[in-house]
């Protein structure tokens, strides 16, 4: 009798749930919820099997375009470590990653480096790359610097402040040039190319986030489709097969590990239909940093 008494009473509240739903600042309020709680299982789950990881993983990014980069403090600001060990983070980017390697960028701008993954990792994989990487935490930009020291790249990555579009449009860029951009919703205010020209002619990855009263990827859309061609890259859940140094772990544990705070709005990957100094900055010389 408890038990059937309980059971209605939960599928009561299912169905109060669903209509609160409908709600817009209620849904935000459990979508929050939602992702608190699967950070909670994260942390839970490293504090049970974090020492067992940590002597699998070291601290050497295992695989993907970063493979072999050093975290020498195995810090990260803003996300979650053994994604980023792993070889699992932002996945859905790594098509992306492999693609800009393969073009050879002169410049790089990371806006919103956190302790560099990106911007040292793309130091690492084009050997003598200019990297601008934007951090407005000193933690993440004191990160950042022992990150680019570690990995022999600290002669050609700038580590410096908050992003602004005026520090923007005055970077001294060589062609051709790729920005990553992950700034917490800040992408709607700096990412603009009648202020900051040169991103007419960069191709872009950045991470979407929700702007109150705004459509972000259709505002981003608009901005750059007449200048770039635009894909979507969507949010997809991990497989935890792909990483063996989970196996022995519980199915909820290798779930839990696996957390990343990605917006649910995914990434836009913007590339430009024309560079026009391309050509020429191509001859430009580079000298290379100690291996």
């Amino acid at each position: 009798m408890l038990t059937k008494a309980r059971n209605s009473a939960i599928l009561g509240a299912k169905r109060v749930l669903w209509k609160a739903m409908r709600v817009p600042v209620l849904f935000k309020l459990a979508r929050l919820v939602a992702e608190e709680g699967a950070q909670f299982a994260h942390f839970a789950a490293v504090a049970e099997v974090g020492k067992q990881l940590d002597s699998a993983l070291g601290s050497t990014v295992r695989r993907g375009p970063f493979a072999g980069m050093t975290y020498p403090s195995r810090v990260t600001v803003g996300s979650t470590l053994y994604p980023k060990l792993l070889g699992s983070y932002e996945r859905e980017l790594q098509p992306c990653i492999e693609q800009a390697v393969a073009r050879g960028y002169h410049t790089i701008v990371d806006i919103g480096a956190a302790e560099g993954y990106y911007a040292i990792g793309l130091a690492r994989a084009l050997r003598g790359t200019r990297v601008f990487a934007f951090e407005a935490n000193p933690a993440g930009a004191g990160a950042l610097q022992d990150m680019a020291r570690a990995n022999h790249v600290a002669d050609c990555v700038s580590v410096l402040g908050a992003a602004t579009v005026e520090n923007l449009e005055q970077l001294p860029i060589e062609w051709p040039a790729l920005v990553v951009c992950d700034c917490e919703g800040c992408e709607h205010r700096l990412l603009d190319p009648v202020r900051v020209s040169w991103l007419r002619n960069a191709d872009i990855i950045v991470e979407v986030h929700q702007l109150h009263g705004i459509n972000p990827r259709a505002e981003l859309r608009q901005r750059f489709e007449k200048t770039h061609d635009v894909s979507i890259i969507e949010v997809r859940r991990r497989d935890s097969s792909l990483y063996p140094e989970l196996d022995r772990l519980d199915p909820s544990q290798r779930e839990a590990i696996l957390f990343e705070r990605t917006d649910l709005n995914g990434w836009m990957w913007l590339r430009a239909k024309a560079s026009p100094d391309a050509e020429r900055s191509r001859d430009v010389p580079h000298q290379l940093p100690p291996p």
